[in-house]
């Protein structure tokens, strides 16, 4: 066997003592510094082996990736910390700069880092997060100063480089003089203030390096769209499994334990599960009505619009539009009644669709009258078009018949009700000012008033008296509350 080269045994030494280095300060020193924290005692670190370039190198680059992605991880907590101030100490991106960088090193020194432990735990802990923080403070803001600086060319790479270098050899003097004086209470000596800042300086280049690395190429298209990909697949992940979440605890009626318990106490509920319900006939079952009347309606609305066109006299006309207009209004009052029911006749909303089915009508076809009924918004006319094969046109769209219809099925004036529900005029024009701030109100609320109101006739608001809130539309559906916002 051929014996084995000094130069390949010099080179795995080499690459040997760069891993230990590297695994030593990324890895093994964050996990000691938080073991030391809960009692763990540490062991020092073999002072020869810690002293050969290898090792120094390997544990630079560790220390360089702990603290990339620490001041990455700390640096949304510090914008929320300093908001937006466009004036004031947070004003300078100088500051900025310095105080997000003052937190990760806070962190890094304070928690990451173990102690000597000739000391108590909390002033070692408090001194390192201090120095630590101090040094990369200096840095930060430094580095920031530094940024118009021409004496470092123009090639963005080099120009971020040299001046995270200088402000490291900042932030290396800072570091030093700080970390000899707590440790040893003395002052620092030429050499090693220089052995610091050049550390440091080694240190603020391979943050540069790889902090410029990172950003362009998170910053490029392929990542972006990778990202975004996997963002939205994520969110689409949690939201299946909320909503199936839901719905077993909706089977079970177990989403509000509590209330569920209170209402068994009370017998709430059992009252409204046993409210009488007008008894359905084949002559007054609302899905056969709806399957009968509605190819009549459309009829009905094409006999007036062919009326409507024959028309020359304006005035004739207009009172034809009017009663097309009637038309649409009286066929939305039944819908409306079809729907929720009255007194003497039977709803929708009140039996289930096998209870509606009969000889005439299928299951299937109640069903889908009943996911016609139920679209939200401006889209509603579509799906009844659809049951008969028509198409919505202006002349037959509904939704302008239901508001109409709302006033004469349940007994009120809807622009008097809006008055009452609107804000005072001098309110609204306040509100609307481009330059009221945000949190302008009309008044100061009391224990007893609130000055936030929101007023609605949404047939959600028994969703919104269950959870206890008024919830965005997205939620409610996930929750399986059925949103009526037509009918």
């Amino acid at each position: 066997m051929e014996p084995e080269r000094p130069s390949q045994n010099k080179n795995n030494n080499v690459a040997s003592e760069f891993a230990h280095g590297f695994f030593d300060t990324a890895i093994q020193q964050p996990i000691d510094g938080v073991r030391q924290l809960f009692g763990a005692h540490i062991d020092a670190h073999d002072q020869a082996q810690s002293s050969s370039v290898a090792y120094t190198a390997g544990g630079l680059a560790g220390f360089i990736l702990d603290f990339t992605a620490l001041s990455r991880l700390t640096g949304g907590a510090a914008n929320r910390l300093m908001g937006e101030s466009s004036t004031g100490f947070f004003a300078s991106e100088a500051a900025r700069s310095a105080t997000k960088m003052s937190i990760a090193g806070g962190v890094y020194g304070g928690v990451l880092t173990p102690s000597s432990e000739s000391k108590g735990m909390l002033q070692g802990r408090l001194e390192g997060a201090a120095v630590s923080g101090a040094t990369f403070a200096t840095m930060g803001g430094a580095g920031k100063l530094l940024e118009d600086a021409k004496f470092l060319g123009g090639n963005q790479f080099i120009s971020r480089v040299g001046r995270n270098a200088i402000a490291g050899g900042a932030g290396g003097l800072v570091g030093t003089v700080g970390n000899t004086y707590f440790t040893e209470h003395r002052m620092a000596s030429a050499s090693e203030i220089a052995s610091g800042v050049g550390q440091y300086a080694l240190f603020g280049a391979g943050f540069g390096a790889l902090d410029f690395g990172i950003n362009k190429v998170s910053s490029s298209n392929i990542v972006q769209e990778k990202y975004h990909s996997l963002k939205w697949s994520m969110q689409d992940v949690a939201k299946d499994a909320k909503t199936k979440a839901y719905g077993v605890l909706n089977e079970y009626d177990m989403r509000h334990p509590l209330s569920r318990l209170g209402d068994a106490i009370t017998g709430s509920k059992a009252i409204l599960e046993n409210q009488s319900r007008p008894k359905l006939t084949a002559q007054n079952n609302p899905a056969n009505a709806i399957e009968r009347e509605l190819p009549k309606y459309y009829d009905s609305i094409d006999v007036s619009e062919a009326k409507i066109d024959a028309l020359q006299d304006r005035t004739q006309k207009w009172d034809a539009i009017k009663e097309q207009r009637e038309i649409r209004t009286q066929f939305s009052e039944k819908l409306l009644k079809w729907w929720h029911g009255t007194e003497a006749e039977p709803g929708l909303k009140q039996y289930t669709d096998q209870e509606l089915a009969s000889s005439g009508i299928s299951v299937e076809r109640v069903a889908e009258i009943r996911n016609a009924l139920s679209t939200q918004g401006r889209g509603f006319s579509q799906p009844l078009s659809d049951l008969v094969g028509r198409e919505t046109t202006e002349a037959n769209d509904l939704i302008d018949g239901i508001e109409l219809a709302k006033e004469r099925v349940f007994g009120y004036d809807e622009t008097a009700l809006s008055k009452k529900m609107s804000m005072p005029r001098e309110h609204f024009v306040k509100d609307r000012d481009g330059l009221a701030p945000m949190s302008w109100m009309p008044f100061e609320p009391t224990s007893k008033l609130t000055n936030l109101f929101h007023g609605t006739v949404s047939s959600t608001l028994p969703g919104v008296f269950t959870e206890g809130g008024m919830l965005p539309s997205a939620e409610m559906r996930l929750r399986g509350i059925t949103l009526y916002s037509v009918l």
